[in-house]
């Protein structure tokens, strides 16, 4: 059993520990209000904006 810990769940655990926190740091940081705009172009003091993007990327093979 201690043998399975240590070559099996363990290194299963350690890993998914490890990108899942590297995927909730980026979006953390995406989410932030430092990423955030309500303008690409200008606009007036009173005026509400928001900005999104739209990225295209090759498909998913």
């Amino acid at each position: 059993m201690q043998e399975f810990n240590e070559q099996g769940t363990r290194k299963l655990k350690d890993t998914v520990e490890k990108e899942l926190g590297n995927i909730l740091d980026r979006l953390e940081s995406l989410t932030s209000d430092q990423c955030s705009y309500d303008t690409f172009s200008g606009k007036a003091k009173d005026m509400e904006g928001n900005v999104k993007f739209v990225i295209e990327t090759d498909a998913i093979k």
